[in-house]
């Protein structure tokens, strides 16, 4: 059954030669090849599940391509217990810009947001986009406070106090997920604004693989590669024009010749 999250726009594609920072939706099929797809309306998606508050600006892509290892593995650490007792369940997501950090991320909230009474989600590539973020979810949770008068300590800003004391005051049998997006960054602050509870579940993913260490040292982490060929193969088939019944065998190379796959005409 499809999730309630779910949504579907069409890809746009370039290539690049060198890595770009990780974007919403963007999977690296292998060696300087990325498929970048737009980012998603600005209001944010909430779910239907009736007892949740949901602030996720983002969904999978169309053409998003399950890697199973990488799910069940995101799966199984988030189920054991965080060995800081400041929080219920805590993962680092860690990995190259562009091998689908953010995307798994995506699908596991998608597949699993009935779990929780709140999700919320931080783009943390800068202050500017964290404090942005911060003010989204006050708005998603119905927390009124002030806007930030001017520049500051991310930990000082009226909407982080707000939205991080609201998840701490969570009672335990209410189960929240908060994610720390694209942390690729650690010299900002970003440490300030990873929130407490023992009901709460974290997630950070970000390139550092330093980034564990919000977490506290002995922290789960999920270390996202790059597509294996199958996986490749299967995201390049999804991206072309589904109706291949008069194309007959069609081949498909990357621009450096590192991977070729051929598909039978139907």
């Amino acid at each position: 059954m499809t999730s309630p999250l779910m949504r579907t726009r069409e890809p746009s594609f370039s290539n690049r030669d060198s890595r770009i920072g990780n974007q919403v939706g963007q999977q690296t099929i292998h060696v300087g090849q990325h498929i970048y797809f737009d980012a998603a309306p600005p209001d944010t998606l909430h779910s239907t599940n009736p007892r949740g508050r949901i602030s996720v600006p983002f969904t999978t892509a169309a053409t998003y391509t399950e890697r199973a290892n990488l799910s069940a593995q995101l799966e199984e650490k988030l189920d054991k217990q965080s060995r800081d007792k400041k929080l219920a369940h805590a993962v680092t997501v860690t990995g190259l810009g562009g091998t689908g950090k953010t995307q798994l991320v995506l699908r596991y909230i998608e597949e699993h947001d009935e779990e929780y009474d709140c999700i919320l989600w931080i783009d943390a590539r800068s202050k500017e986009t964290a404090r942005s973020s911060f003010e989204r979810c006050c708005r998603a949770i119905r927390l009124p406070v002030e806007q930030a008068s001017g520049p500051g300590e991310i930990q000082d800003i009226p909407a982080v106090q707000a939205v991080l004391q609201w998840l701490h005051s969570r009672a335990t049998t209410q189960r929240w997920m908060f994610v720390v997006d694209n942390a690729d960054q650690l010299d900002w602050g970003v440490q300030r604004i990873v929130p407490s509870g023992e009901a709460g579940s974290v997630i950070v993913t970000s390139q550092d693989t330093h980034a564990s260490q919000l977490l506290g040292l002995r922290s789960e982490v999920v270390k996202v590669e790059e597509m294996n060929p199958d996986e490749a193969c299967s995201l390049l088939l999804k991206a072309i024009d589904e109706d291949r019944s008069s194309a007959g065998e069609e081949l498909l190379a990357l621009s450096n010749g590192s991977l070729t796959c051929w598909t039978d005409s139907r």
